[in-house]
Order: C-alpha cells, then sequence, then structure tokens
C-alpha cells in the first residue's frame, strides 16, 4: 500500500503504474520549480541541471526490469510500453 506518492517505488516488486507514478512527480516538480521561479520572475540558477537524458534512462531500464519480473511471474504476455514521451510530449518540446 502507498501512503503517499513519493513511496510508490518502496514495494518489493515495482509495478507499471508506480513507475508512470514516480516519472510523473519527478518531471512535474521540474516543470513546477521552472513556473514559480518565471512566474516571481526569479532567475534560474540552475537552466539545464535538470538530466532528461537520465530520466528517459532510468525509465527505459525499470520498465525493462517490470517486462521481465512479469514474465518470470507469468503476469503478462504484452511488454510494457517504454516511451515517457507518450505520456506527455507537449512537456519535452517547451524543453530549452
Amino acid at each position: 500500500m502507498i501512503h503517499q506518492d513519493s513511496d510508490c517505488l518502496d514495494s518489493e516488486i515495482w509495478l507499471e503504474e508506480s513507475i508512470d507514478r514516480y516519472l510523473r512527480l519527478i518531471l512535474g516538480g521540474e516543470e513546477k520549480r521552472k513556473w514559480i521561479l518565471q512566474d516571481y520572475e526569479f532567475e534560474d540558477p540552475y537552466p539545464s541541471a535538470f538530466d532528461f537524458q537520465r530520466v528517459k534512462d532510468f525509465e527505459r531500464r525499470a520498465k525493462d526490469l517490470v517486462n521481465r519480473s512479469y514474465t518470470m511471474r507469468g503476469w503478462s504476455k504484452q511488454p510494457v510500453e517504454t516511451s515517457i514521451e507518450d505520456a506527455d510530449e507537449e512537456w519535452f518540446e517547451k524543453l530549452p
């Protein structure tokens, strides 16, 4: 059972939904951080510090782990989609 969103990957077996929730939290947090800085007219001290490639690599590896885990348990016949871009393409278009 998840008690708060940040605990979504604390379970012994990662689920597809848990990975998607975690990625939404990370990307949403970065988007909100930039929005707040812009809204209050502060200069962004870390304009390019967020490593989007690292997030994509994590997603690919985590979903591969889920696919292998599900297959070992006989839970799934179809592989989990492995592209974060399907979730929110507009977010990636806004990046510098």
